[in-house]
């Protein structure tokens, strides 16, 4: 099938650097598909880890990206930004990691909250409530 796509084509796999992994129900098997080499964890294409494991994949593809969150948010902490300044930080540059994965896989449970949460912290700069919250029941 790959020699008839070359010959149609033009174009031809670099075997040295192509991965293949069994996915689904042929996970299991031990053999090498088209004979490439199989990846150690996971196999990477287009900005997403592929594997056969969910937790490994949600630690792959989105504690990977929320740890990157964090350390662009913490970076800009020490700016005196205004809340608007904030919000477009948070919305270019941190959301803009998690969109394309969030848009593509589904996401870990609980994984909402802790986004919230971070991006919470970094906008109001961990201040208590200026209204107790028993006032406001």
């Amino acid at each position: 099938m790959l020699k008839k796509f070359r010959r149609c084509s033009g174009l031809e796999l670099n075997k040295s650097r192509t991965e293949a992994m069994w996915l689904g129900s042929w996970a299991g098997r031990k053999d090498k598909p088209f004979g490439f080499r199989r990846p150690e964890v996971s196999a990477y294409a287009l900005g997403i880890h592929f594997t056969n494991d969910s937790s490994t994949s949600d630690k792959l593809n989105f504690e990977k990206k929320l740890e990157d969150l964090q350390r662009i948010l913490n970076s800009w902490k020490r700016s005196k930004l205004t809340l608007l300044g904030k919000i477009n930080i948070v919305k270019s540059l941190g959301l803009s990691k998690l969109t394309y994965n969030a848009s593509v896989l589904p996401l870990p449970k609980d994984f909402d909250k802790t986004v919230n949460n971070t991006i919470f912290h970094f906008i109001w700069d961990y201040k208590p409530h200026k209204i107790k919250n028993n006032t406001l029941i």
